[in-house]
């Protein structure tokens, strides 16, 4: 058996359609290849294909944590805190089916050792006191509330936003063309190749999937303190310059095929 292996080759098509807002782009890329001659003649290659869509829904998580020497008192505040919030949620027209409230934890805070304030771990005999959280998810279907909504949320007494992700209601579709685009990809590299070897190409003999990702390529690093100075005293619809951008989702697939090739 003989065996040629060709290396480096790399395939790169951009497709931009004037139409639509989408844009999106394939990149094949295949570092190996393997063309045997013996009982039968193959070559395997692989393709990627990707699509660029902006977001038009978004998953905020704001959370609250309240600490008092007496548990109760910790509990009560985070409470009346998390109604508060809701009332901002109720605000900005919210539907109740987008929120949900996460069960409350609490925790027992001591004193700290270095330079941290506070230690969960048992450090006295008494802790300093206790701290109550709990979380609030929210589906926001309107993106262009959601520097307000926080702004009025830190007023209310959220104390973190712990996560901010931009989403799209067309997620399978762009994973179903994503996966056409690798297909294509891989099967134009498969003529090339077989081409320039003198070859034809013949039917796949298998067809797999080696990966699929899906990246939010939104910009929001934006600590407590910022959002404090930048959003304090906001209204529902007032403009705010905020600094938020969605950018756009990116969703991949990568494909690998192996064809037969004839003469």
């Amino acid at each position: 058996m003989s065996q040629l292996v060709l290396r480096n080759s790399v395939f790169m098509a951009t497709l931009l359609c004037a139409s639509t807002p989408v844009a999106f782009s394939y990149e094949m890329q295949h570092n190996i290849v393997n063309y045997q001659i013996s009982s039968g003649r193959v070559i395997t290659v692989s393709g990627t294909g990707s699509r660029h869509i902006s977001p038009d829904q978004a998953h905020l998580r704001l959370a609250s944590k309240n600490f008092d020497e007496k548990p109760q008192l910790a509990y009560e505040q985070n409470t009346a805190t998390c109604k508060k919030v809701l009332a901002v949620l109720a605000e900005f027209q919210i539907a109740p089916q987008d929120i949900q409230t996460s069960e409350i934890s609490v925790d027992s805070i001591y004193p700290a050792d270095g330079q941290n304030r506070y230690s969960l771990d048992p450090t006295a005999k008494k802790p300093l006191g206790y701290r109550v959280e709990r979380s609030i998810e929210i589906l926001i279907k309107d993106l262009k509330i959601i520097p307000n909504l926080v702004s009025r949320s830190v007023a209310a007494g959220a104390t973190d936003i712990s996560a901010l992700l931009y989403d799209t209601t067309r997620m399978r579709a762009m994973k179903d063309e994503a996966r056409l685009m690798a297909l294509r990809a891989a099967k134009e590299k498969a003529e090339a190749m077989a081409r320039e070897l003198n070859y034809k190409l013949g039917k796949a003999l298998s067809i797999s999937e080696v990966g699929s990702e899906v990246k939010d390529m939104s910009t929001n690093q934006t600590s407590m303190a910022q959002y404090n100075d930048t959003y304090a005293g906001i209204s529902p619809g007032e403009e705010t310059n905020t600094g938020f951008e969605p950018g756009q989702i990116v969703v991949s697939s990568s494909i690998s095929i192996t064809f037969e090739v004839v003469e």
